[in-house]
């Protein structure tokens, strides 16, 4: 599915087909209030870099780990 996806679903709004020309401008708006890299943000590796260093991501990882490990019969 993951590729259908990637061949249908569009890289950003105004070139999506199944929009009307409204619909369009509030996706484009919607995304310079958000700053996507496409437009100007993060990079992908500053945020991965910001990812790795967040504790509260690590600490979701081991609970994570851990229920699936224990829950296991």
């Amino acid at each position: 599915m993951a590729f259908v996806i990637l061949f249908f679903l569009p890289s950003f709004p105004f070139t999506a087909s199944f929009l009307s020309t409204r619909e369009k401008v509030i996706a484009v708006a919607r995304l310079k209030d958000h700053n996507p890299k496409s437009h100007g943000g993060i990079s992908g590796w500053s945020a991965l870099k910001l990812v790795l260093s967040d504790v509260a991501m690590w600490m979701f990882v081991v609970l994570y780990c851990s229920c699936e490990c224990f829950s296991t019969p």
